[in-house]
């Protein structure tokens, strides 16, 4: 599930595929955002929904301040969807 999610998040960041440079730290980013929906409620799965989420996640943290202002609700939105309550 890590490489079907490493190549999403190149692709929503807009990378190459095949470039490996910045592979380390999106994994990095990929484990850390995972542990901490784990420990916000939400399951490791399969769903699209759920690598959606990881995928957003993961673009708000390596883009910082140049994410979109609108990215925060969709993350909400599909935490509140995701979650175990």
């Amino acid at each position: 599930m890590k490489d079907d999610l490493l190549t999403l998040c190149k692709r929503q960041l807009r990378f190459e595929i095949d470039e490996s440079d910045q592979d380390e730290d999106l994994n990095f980013l990929i484990e850390s955002t995972k542990e901490e929906l784990i420990k916000s409620g939400v399951e490791d799965d399969e769903s699209k929904m759920y690598k959606r989420l990881v995928v957003l996640m993961v673009q708000k943290a390596y883009e910082g301040e140049e994410t979109p202002k609108n990215l925060d609700k969709s993350i909400q939105a599909l935490i509140l969807k995701l979650k175990s309550w």
